[in-house]
Formats: C-alpha cells, structure tokens, sequence
C-alpha cells in the first residue's frame, strides 16, 4: 500500500472524502511520525525486519573503514548469530577501543574484532590482506512521501492508521497525558503484531540494501 492510500482509506473512514478538515500534508505528517516510532520500537528490539546488510572489502594496512550514510546501530545477536560483522563464516567480536593498543605490535592478520567510531568502523588486527566484511546494521527511516509504499511490508499499516486517526481528531487538543496514551496504544498495536509475526524468535534473514 502506497501512504496515499492509507491516507485517502482515512480520508473515507473520517467521512472527510474532499479533505477539507484535514489535507493529506497533515495526516502525511501524523503518518511519519507513526512509522519512525514503530521503527524505533523494532530496532531496540532487535527486529531482522528492519535490517540491512553492508560489505566491505578490506585494503592491506588500513584499519578504519566508513560506515554508510544513516547508520544507526549494528546488530547485535546471540546463539548462531552472534555479532553483525562477520568473514565468511567467522563472526568478529565487538571490542573497546583501547585494543588497538593489544594490536599495536602485531604485524596484522584477519580481522577478529571490531570497535565503531561515530562514523566508521575499525578492524583488528588491521588487515593483512583482502578481506570481504559483511555487515548487519540498522539505518534510519526516511521521510515517507505520498507516493512512496508503506514500510515494514505492510505489517504496521493498522497501527500507524490508528495512530493517524487519534492525532488529527486530538488536533490542537492534545496535551502530555493524551499524547503518551496515542503513543502507547501505538506500541501496544505495533508490539501485538511483533508477536504475531515471530511467536518464537527466528534465526535472522538478512534483506541486502
């Protein structure tokens, strides 16, 4: 479903079909922030829903590599998927950064571990060689347009139409205590489908950007 879709099915829904009590750029507003919060709500959980999947191929004695635009976080696992960084089929070990102290002497080797700066990622021991990185992280949500497909494979379109609704009739209206009961109906909905969705957490499958 495009966002203009869900916003004219509202539009019908509010008995408003010629959008004269509230255009499509206000609810595309109330539509946006909707999804960031369900976004937000599914990267602190974790959620391979909203994963993506870099690479990077190392160079011989360069240990800093830049991460890519939005970056917000690197997955983090457990079990079989036990860190977001991975060499074929050995996942390196996130670390703190005075390792590269540890690293200092050595003449480099594949890399074992990884620490993050704010825009980068380092490698250590620095590459000896070339090296293909792969990489699960999480980015930040982009602005929805009203031409572009709702996010989340249509699975949230429910709870941020609720969300939606509850907004534009609080319109001028709404003050702290109404406001944490929108967001809160909103994760409830949002957290309901997550459970729906994996009633036992599956090993994560990795979507490429």
């Amino acid at each position: 479903m495009t966002v203009q879709g869900l916003i004219d099915s509202l539009s019908v829904r509010f008995a408003d079909p010629d959008k004269t009590m509230w255009s499509d750029q206000e609810l595309l507003v109330y539509v946006n922030q909707g999804t960031r919060c369900v976004h937000q709500l599914l990267v602190a959980r974790n959620d391979p829903l909203v994963l993506s999947v870099g690479e990077l191929s190392t160079v011989e004695g360069v240990s800093s590599y830049e991460l890519p635009a939005g970056f917000l976080a690197m997955y983090t696992g457990s079990g079989v998927d036990r860190t977001g960084v991975w060499i074929g089929s050995s996942y390196l070990q996130p670390c703190k950064p005075d390792r590269s102290a540890d690293h200092s002497l050595s003449s480099g080797g594949e890399p074992k571990e990884y620490y993050l700066t704010p825009t980068s990622i380092v490698l250590l021991p620095t590459p000896d060689d070339t090296y293909t990185v792969s990489y699960a992280y999480f980015t930040a949500l982009d602005a929805l347009a009203l031409t572009d497909n709702m996010p989340f494979q249509d699975l949230f379109n429910d709870a941020v139409g609720e969300y939606v609704c509850a907004k534009a009739r609080l319109r001028g209206e709404m003050d702290a205590t109404a406001a944490m009961q929108v967001y809160n109906e909103l994760e409830r909905r949002a957290l309901n489908m997550v459970a729906v969705r994996t009633p036992v957490r599956p090993r994560m499958r990795l979507r490429r950007r």
